[in-house]
């Protein structure tokens, strides 16, 4: 705690007496006109920054950390969550679906289900008098 609040102490000693606006040869606004203007421009920057932001350092990171999640889990405790996992569906005496012919008999009935796409709206309204 005490680490914490020597931190801020030091950093608003420091921003207190350091002017970065000055620094950097940003005047401040004299008329409303031109602080909306300059809050107008910020605005429009903040959604590309924040996107910037989570392209090159947010979204690595949290990839990075589902990676290492992953490894952790396949390395310490996936296989034993796996065995209790189909030990319990065993005792309910339920069998797992198979999940890939389940698929393709819904892809299957899909298919014969779909009208002809390749008809159009002409075709379709002469077969409708047929």
């Amino acid at each position: 705690m005490k680490y914490l609040i020597s931190f801020l102490t030091v950093n608003l000693l420091f921003l207190s007496f350091c002017p970065i606006a000055s620094a950097e040869g940003i005047e401040q606004p004299q008329t409303v006109e031109e602080a909306k203007g300059l809050g107008l421009d910020i605005l429009k920057k903040i959604p590309g920054a924040a996107i910037g932001i989570w392209n090159s350092q947010a979204f690595p990171f949290l990839i990075k950390m589902w990676n290492w999640f992953k490894n952790l889990w396949n390395s310490s405790f996936g296989d034993q969550v796996k065995v209790w996992w189909e030990k319990i569906i065993n005792w309910s005496g339920k069998e797992t679906p198979d999940l890939e012919s389940e698929l393709q008999k819904e892809i299957q009935e899909t298919q014969n289900n779909l009208p002809n796409v390749g008809d159009t709206l002409w075709e379709r309204f002469q077969a409708f008098f047929k």
